[in-house]
């Protein structure tokens, strides 16, 4: 579509290698604007049967995989805008997932590290703020190939004709259920000038009901205090009752246990 790609093979979790990828970027188109931090793994086991080298593995590419280009990144940017006296007009984007915003059984490895990009996200987007760099976080969905050997259709002709016509998109323009174009208009969105003054946010997608939502952080409800006095375990015990009793929202767990109930 005479656009220009140049590809880098260093470790995106590697401190120089990440290092270089900012540098090469620079040095072959002259500067960096965005900056879509999409590297990405599974090691899926329950935590009990979970190896150390499982756990280290995913942080190691999901989390510095993440942090190491950005901290290049945003120093390169906060350099600029010190020479300049300008904002940057940058943009960050982190990828998450709904497994870190809800858990999944079986991925608590992935569900811990995709938490963090979202919690690093957020807390990013007020550090980077003055030197005019937007930062925010994508839960993706769709057919990749990351998860499309756990899909039941893995393998048949049916999926095999969908990748096929996601193969073809770029010069066709068709929409596919599922494709991971379907999260790309977010994308160019977040990182076009009308997406300047979203920062800080997490946005979930949905690639095959073709939509998109705003995740947000943390809930909280009403202060239960007791002033001028330490709490005793029985008043806990009855206050935590009754907050829990008038919290009417099911819980992560319920939500993803009433799920797995379901497919027994």
């Amino acid at each position: 579509m005479g656009g220009i790609a140049s590809a880098n093979y260093d470790d995106v979790s590697d401190w120089a290698g990440a290092e270089n990828m900012i540098k090469q970027t620079v040095e072959e188109f002259g500067d960096i604007n965005v900056l879509i931090c999409n590297a990405g793994i599974l090691r899926d086991r329950t935590m009990l049967n979970m190896s150390e080298a499982e756990w280290d593995l995913i942080f190691q590419v999901h989390c510095k995989g993440s942090f190491a280009p950005a901290h290049f990144a945003g120093n390169y940017w906060k350099n600029k805008s010190k020479e300049t006296g300008q904002p940057q007009d940058a943009r960050v984007i982190f990828t998450t997932s709904q497994v870190g915003i809800f858990g999944n059984y079986g991925q608590s490895n992935y569900a811990a590290a995709k938490a963090a990009n979202a919690m690093f996200a957020m807390t990013l987007a007020g550090e980077l703020d003055r030197y005019g760099v937007t930062v925010n976080a994508v839960c993706p969905s769709g057919i990749t190939r990351i998860t499309e050997d756990l899909r039941p259709d893995f393998g048949s002709e049916e999926l095999a004709l969908e990748k096929e016509k996601m193969a073809r998109q770029h010069v066709t323009n068709e929409y596919v259920e599922g494709s991971p174009n379907n999260v790309a208009p977010l994308i160019a969105w977040l990182v076009s000038p009308d997406g300047a003054d979203v920062t800080g946010r997490v946005f979930n997608t949905n690639a095959f009901a073709n939509g998109y939502q705003i995740a947000e952080s943390f809930t909280v409800t009403p202060w239960k205090t007791k002033e001028g006095e330490n709490w005793t375990h029985d008043e806990i015990g009855e206050t935590m009752s009754e907050m829990l009793a008038d919290e009417t929202r099911p819980t992560i767990y319920d939500n993803h246990m009433a799920a797995a109930r379901s497919r027994m």
